[in-house]
């Protein structure tokens, strides 16, 4: 059923990534893999608002005992954007999940800082301590969108790679001939080039090889 499961879902890929522009791709590739969390019931709303619209502002009530006040020098740079507060605020609408979070971060900020500011790309990085085991991929995009949220779209990649494959992360070329070989007279090829390209030879080349290519040089295929 598994192998089913995959067969069936590479092949919806690549034959929807036919009628996709390219930068549409990626995206497409990373609603399958979070559907399919969702469907399994690995992905709650909660995680997907948070990646979508973040974690909220947090209120006095959620910044009681949080103060980065008395943070020193090496610590300062939890104060840049919204770092701090959506720390706070996942800890806070998701305690099963973040519980803790914000303590570690400030229990060992050169750490934390360099795992998201390092040589590393950040999306790359293992985060410190049992979080790395803890947290699910799409959890762990969560922490990058608080520390990094510039490199979510990196994230993404790294977080449809890790789901799906090497395959969803790619553009698939296209196959001209695998889509003649779909068509029919009631379901015609459409094309839709973007200024510049011309698929002339390509189409020509199929038509040899159909035995066409006396009704391809009139323009009729």
């Amino acid at each position: 059923l598994a192998i089913m499961i995959d067969d069936v879902t590479t092949n919806m890929y690549l034959n929807i990534c036919r009628g996709l522009f390219e930068r549409d791709k990626m995206l497409f590739s990373f609603s399958i893999a979070s559907s399919i969390r969702m469907h399994k019931g690995d992905l709650s709303g909660a995680e997907w608002k948070t990646f979508m619209v973040g974690p909220g502002v947090a209120d006095s009530a959620a910044m009681e005992g949080k103060s980065l006040d008395g943070v020193g020098d090496d610590g300062s740079w939890l104060k840049a954007g919204l770092i701090w507060n959506d720390l706070v605020m996942m800890e806070s609408t998701m305690p099963h999940l973040f519980g803790g979070l914000p303590g570690d971060v400030l229990a060992d900020v050169s750490t934390w800082r360099s795992t998201f500011f390092g040589d590393v790309p950040p999306q790359e990085a293992t985060l410190p301590g049992d979080w790395e085991r803890k947290l699910s991929n799409f959890q762990k995009m969560l922490v990058l969108r608080a520390f990094r949220p510039e490199k979510l779209v990196f994230g993404v990649r790294e977080y449809v790679v890790k789901e799906l494959g090497d395959l969803f992360a790619e553009s698939p070329p296209f196959d001209l001939e695998a889509a003649y070989a779909d068509s029919t007279n009631m379901t015609p090829l459409i094309f839709i080039l973007s200024p510049g390209a011309d698929i002339n030879d390509y189409l020509l080349e199929l038509a040899r090889n159909k035995g066409k290519d006396t009704l391809a040089s009139r323009g009729i295929i």
